[in-house]
């Protein structure tokens, strides 16, 4: 096993906190400091922000009052493992010449549905991810989105990559204008 260690804190709030300043991407795991059983919750954070909650066999989004409520366990230990976040940039697509190619970073970067993600019923989606699902229009940039929801291209870019991977979207980039 490896050298994890383990931390306590007077709640989950401040470990959030911490994550998010420093944009951390990992799995936090957490277990209330007083109680017998060792209840323990995974959460996955990407980018400094909670995505998901697993306990025990069961996993649902990180939203806000389901954090609220782990943070009424009060003093818990944690250990955070840390990963790579799995989005940097927007996934590579296919060449003319038959090779992918990795596209740079790029604010004009623009999403489009796929056929299934024309049909697929937006409600099924978190609202985070639902939101921006539903101002994809074709048209629209990295930036536009950004602007929009008013959160920054690196969050919008996370999104993007958790519906490309439902292949709800694909991705284009805008050819620099000469």
């Amino acid at each position: 096993m490896h050298n994890i260690r383990i931390y306590a804190t007077p709640s989950l709030s401040v470990v959030i906190d911490q994550l998010s300043v420093y944009s951390s991407t990992g799995v936090l795991t957490i277990w209330r400091a007083a109680d017998t059983r060792q209840e323990v919750a995974r959460i996955t954070i990407e980018l400094g922000r909670p995505l998901y909650i697993y306990r025990g066999s069961y996993w649902e989004n990180a939203t806000e009052p389901f954090l609220a409520w782990i943070n009424t366990w009060g003093e818990i230990h944690f250990s955070f493992q840390p990963t790579e976040a799995r989005l940097q940039s927007p996934a590579p697509s296919p060449s003319t010449n038959g090779h992918s190619s990795p596209q740079p970073v790029s604010e004009k970067t623009i999403a489009t549905l796929t056929t299934f993600g024309r049909t697929y019923a937006a409600a099924n989606l978190p609202r985070y991810d639902r939101t921006i699902f539903l101002l994809i229009n074709g048209r629209r940039t990295v930036s536009d989105l950004s602007q929009l929801i008013r959160r920054s291209p690196e969050e919008i870019y996370t999104t993007l990559q958790r519906l490309q991977n439902q292949q709800l979207i694909t991705f284009e980039t805008l050819a620099p204008q000469p």
